[in-house]
């Protein structure tokens, strides 16, 4: 009778001999994500192996899952793949070396790599990854060194060929000057005798499945993702969950899972950190059965798809065009603005099924409200990070109408003489702040120009230009009318001083004297510019009028 659980300590390349067949990893496991600093600290770790810094390095546990003729790595993977990649970049750099023994590479790939069968010419990898797809790209490109083809990766490929280029590079830098030859065969030796694993074996697949959910020192915390991933397997089984997971997973596809599933959980548990996530989704009882598993599940899939499209606007098509071109615009918008924590909001409001015109007004508004707030008003960006998933949570528990959404947002507004007071005293100075004042500006001249010139955002040149220069020669006018240097530079990088040109016009105007500028304004097809021409001088008393102006017009715009 086979024991419940074995401990071995075993040499690297003792693992690697596992006899009894090939080394998968399973559908429940993360996939591989390790970045630069886990790779490197692990390559590094073998090099003292090699220098005698250290007499041996211990690799941590491995938790393998026996069936048949195979093994299931349940804790480990991460570092058993890096271990592999390691290894076959070493085995590559030795390739390319002048009149080096290639049956030494053919060897040692045959023994721990890649085994092709006497009888049948089948070939066996000794590593197996669960999409088709990866092995492929495994195989090609990290096994046999052949250079990259895919025009389109999968985050798991991305990581791979990362690491794979990282280590090259390591190689390359750590044995420059030395015997290269001589110095990767004892780097390799010392990998494979010197290296230590404690494998865990078992025949019980809970066993296995509880050892994936611990920590491991060497590696990265496993995300609450694959977690999830994990408990919704247990639940409905692996046939049922795999084509929905796999769907979910391409919709995240270089998209951050954590911040995806705070996003998801927030609908329902209010303000949840990335660490809170995963126990969110078990004490409000997602998956606390089959039926509420499946609940999760298509929630999941639908939520994924609505933060891949958050992600991407661009991306979402529906039949109904304008609305859909209009959330391009908006989310877009939302994105230069560096807005994210508004998108549990649409989350909650795609899973209760609203209307696209609904979640288009309800955007428009977070629009609004980020303007006046974060970008006028200069609030800090986390006075909102409570205001978003409690109105998510309002919206996924109690069905609010869009009225009801719109009054929640509207009344967290920034208003009255306190918005004023910020629009006038809004200093633009920053590269973000100039592209931001850019589009507002752009807005208002379209919705006054109504159906005469339209200042699109993929014009050629579309330039913010200030009417008191940035930089005036002190032999200048301007220096004359703002002789207190600490009152000309308060005005120059207000927003009463700014307007846009189109082409290239800006770089003709420059630190011209006002009379030189008027000249191009009133060549402009911008109305705006033609007022500002028609002035006899542009001093305070221009900005701050011209302030005023346009903030009646930003509170048509954005009320």
């Amino acid at each position: 009778m086979d024991k419940v659980l074995e401990a071995r300590g075993l040499k690297l390349r003792e693992y690697l001999e596992i006899s009894y067949g090939i080394m998968k990893i399973p559908y429940t496991q993360r996939p591989y994500e390790w970045g630069k600093p886990q790779i490197s600290r692990l390559f590094y770790d073998f090099c003292n192996v090699y220098e005698n810094k250290v007499d041996q390095h211990i690799l941590n546990f491995i938790t393998l899952f026996k069936e048949k003729d195979f093994v299931n790595i349940y804790d480990g993977q991460q570092r058993t793949v890096s271990t592999i990649l390691i290894i076959c970049a070493i085995l590559n750099k030795l390739k390319q070396i002048p009149n080096f023994d290639q049956s030494f590479i053919t060897k040692v790939k045959q023994k721990y790599i890649v085994d092709n069968d006497l009888f049948t010419s089948e070939t066996k990898y000794k590593l197996s990854f669960e999409k088709q797809k990866t092995n492929e790209f495994f195989q090609s490109f990290v096994i046999e060194g052949n250079p990259n083809s895919l025009e389109q990766m999968t985050d798991e490929q991305k990581a791979l060929e990362t690491n794979y280029i990282e280590v090259s590079m390591m190689i390359d830098k750590t044995f420059l000057n030395r015997d290269l030859a001589h110095s990767l065969k004892g780097l390799l030796q010392a990998i494979l005798e010197q290296v230590l694993v404690i494998v865990l074996e078992t025949t019980n697949e809970q066993i296995a499945n509880q050892m994936f959910e611990t920590l491991n020192n060497t590696g990265k915390k496993i995300a609450d993702f694959y977690v999830l991933k994990n408990q919704l397997v247990r639940a409905l089984g692996e046939d049922d969950i795999k084509s929905e997971w796999d769907e979910i997973e391409k919709n995240l596809d270089g998209i951050n899972k954590n911040k995806f599933l705070v996003a998801y959980a927030s609908t329902f548990n209010g303000k949840t950190s990335e660490a809170g996530a995963y126990k969110a989704i078990e004490k409000n009882n997602k998956i606390a059965d089959q039926k509420q598993a499946n609940i999760t599940l298509a929630e999941l899939k639908k939520a994924s798809k609505t933060y891949l499209y958050l992600d991407a606007p661009r991306m979402r098509y529906d039949i109904d065009e304008a609305n859909s071109k209009r959330y391009q615009a908006l989310v877009e918008t939302l994105g230069m603005f560096s807005a994210h924590q508004y998108k549990t909001v649409v989350v909650a409001m795609e899973l209760k099924g609203y209307r696209l015109e609904t979640v288009n007004n309800v955007i428009q508004k977070l629009l609004n409200l980020h303007i006046r707030n974060i970008f006028i008003s200069q609030a800090v960006a986390n006075t909102l990070e409570q205001f978003y998933p409690a109105l998510a949570q309002k919206i996924y528990l109690n069905d609010f109408t869009e009225e009801e959404v719109i009054l929640e947002i509207e009344q967290k507004m920034t208003k009255g003489e306190l918005l004023k007071n910020n629009f006038k005293n809004r200093q633009i100075i920053t590269p973000n702040d100039k592209k931001a004042l850019r589009y507002i500006l752009r807005e208002i001249y379209n919705y006054e120009n109504k159906d005469e010139v339209k200042v699109f955002e993929d014009a050629q040149h579309v330039n913010l230009e200030h009417i008191l220069p940035q930089t005036p020669n002190k032999s200048s006018e301007w220096h004359a009318i703002f002789a207190v240097e600490e009152e000309r530079e308060k005005y120059t990088h207000s927003i009463g001083n700014m307007t846009v040109l189109l082409g290239t016009k800006n770089s003709s105007g420059g630190n011209q004297a006002f009379d030189v500028k008027k000249e191009i304004y009133k060549t402009s097809a911008i109305k705006h510019n033609h007022q500002i021409a028609e002035l006899l001088i542009w001093n305070k008393q221009a900005i701050d009028s011209r302030v005023d102006n346009l903030y009646t017009a930003f509170l048509k715009i954005w009320s």
